[in-house]
């Protein structure tokens, strides 16, 4: 009878640490999530996608303080992406909020990273750009009208 007892109290406490440890890693997402997405909404990475958005062929022209804004913004995204690809952010939940600023995104930086390409000598925010790819993807699945507007 003091072998069940033990049995089923061990068994209860195994549950009940499984169960916890489940629920820490959804908080912990949960978290890391948020202080990122305060980040990505915050007034520096604001201005850097803003500015992105306007660059047009010749990021060459762009004060080195507006270059270096770009970049902070650029590798906010290229974090979120690595937080998706490593499983601490959910994709949903990034493509959520972030699906159609990513896509513009997108479609705004190919002269500025070929540039930064060319004069740091490695190709950046590859996390960004993967990204950025599935949200593209996932607004055409949904026609969504942002793609619409941009093909016009």
């Amino acid at each position: 009878m003091g072998d069940q007892v033990s049995a089923i109290v061990a068994t209860i406490a195994l549950v009940a640490s499984l169960y916890a440890l489940v629920e820490t890693r959804k908080k912990d997402r949960r978290d890391s999530f948020l202080k990122l997405h305060e980040q990505l909404i915050g007034d520096d990475a604001q201005r850097g996608r803003a500015l992105l958005m306007k660059l047009g062929p010749s990021p060459n022209r762009l004060s080195e303080e507006d270059f270096r804004c770009i970049k902070r913004a650029l590798a906010r995204y290229d974090l979120l992406g690595m937080y998706v690809a490593r499983g601490y952010v959910r994709l949903d939940d990034a493509l959520t909020l972030w699906a159609e600023p990513l896509y513009f995104a997108l479609r705004a930086s190919p002269n500025f990273i070929a540039y930064t390409e060319k004069t740091d000598g490695y190709r950046p925010w590859g996390g960004f750009l993967e990204l950025a790819t599935q949200a593209e993807k996932q607004l055409r699945l949904r026609n969504s009208p942002v793609i619409a507007r941009t093909q016009e």
